[in-house]
């Protein structure tokens, strides 16, 4: 895992739909007032995301959904195939609401720090 924090964008390769796993509650009522909770089901990552976190949220190809809702079966909760994900460095400038452009996902090369005589 790298161990300086960088901003990474992360996508699925097949330029398909999928679906992130997770369990939703009916509503809970906390102090007098209802609320609704969630949680994403994650795994060990694969060795693309291993490089930027020890954990994944499980993802699903649409052909294992049905699989998974009406079985829950659990041989799903596994990495996505590493073939299937793809990384890349993305600049500090994502972290502003305020840079909404296409351009703001481009992959980042630090500047490297060179000294001239």
């Amino acid at each position: 895992m790298v161990e300086k924090k960088m901003e990474t964008h992360s996508r699925i390769t097949t330029g398909s739909s999928v679906s992130s796993k997770g369990l939703k509650t009916g509503k809970l009522e906390l102090d007098g007032k209802k609320h609704r909770f969630c949680a994403i089901i994650t795994c060990d990552p694969n060795k693309v995301m291993h490089e930027i976190h020890d954990r994944m949220p499980v993802v699903l190809d649409p052909s294992q959904k049905m699989d998974w809702l009406e079985k829950g079966d659990g041989g799903l909760l596994k990495p996505l195939a590493d073939t299937l994900t793809d990384s890349w460095p993305v600049s500090k400038a994502v972290n502003s609401p305020g840079n909404n452009r296409p351009d703001i996902m481009n992959r980042y090369e630090p500047p490297t720090n060179q000294m001239t005589l």
